[in-house]
């Protein structure tokens, strides 16, 4: 076996040692709100590819998970501790911005649109409207392992 083979999913550059994805994200957050500010003053974008080259060159903690796995969590997390949306300076891979475009999704399922009771022409006005005058809900993660929180609000690594 090379050393390439024995070497952990998350690790610190300098040492090889291993690192729980708590512990990347603490490295990896501040670097990347660092990047997504800049990028923000200079009224610029970084793609997903360059923030995630960005981050793990700096922080010098890198992984081959691939990067929609985790760069939704970074984003949210960045996004919570700056008290800002900085994730919209990031692009994703289709040109849109923000934690969206790293993975997650905002719209409904197809399901919940088709039950709905109100005849097609109200469900369609009423729908334009509430879009326009409701916030999209921002999601809790856990500040242990970085899992979206249930509606409970309690992680169940705790």
């Amino acid at each position: 076996m090379t050393g390439a083979e024995l070497r952990p999913s998350i690790y610190r550059v300098s040492d090889g040692l291993s690192m729980t994805w708590g512990d990347a994200m603490r490295a990896w957050a501040p670097v990347a709100a660092e990047a997504l500010e800049a990028a923000a003053a200079a009224n610029t974008r970084l793609t997903q590819d360059d923030l995630v080259r960005t981050v793990q060159e700096r922080s010098g903690v890198v992984t081959g998970q691939p990067h929609g796995t985790w760069l939704p969590r970074l984003l949210a997390k960045v996004d919570t501790t700056a008290g800002e949306q900085l994730s919209r300076f990031c692009l994703g891979a289709s040109g849109s911005s923000g934690t969206r475009a790293a993975g997650t999704s905002s719209t409904r399922s197809p399901r919940a649109r088709a039950t709905s009771p109100r005849p097609a022409a109200t469900r369609a006005t009423s729908t334009r409207t509430s879009r326009s005058t409701r916030e999209e809900p921002t999601p809790v993660f856990c500040p242990s392992c970085f899992t979206q929180l249930p509606a409970t609000g309690v992680c169940d690594c705790q």
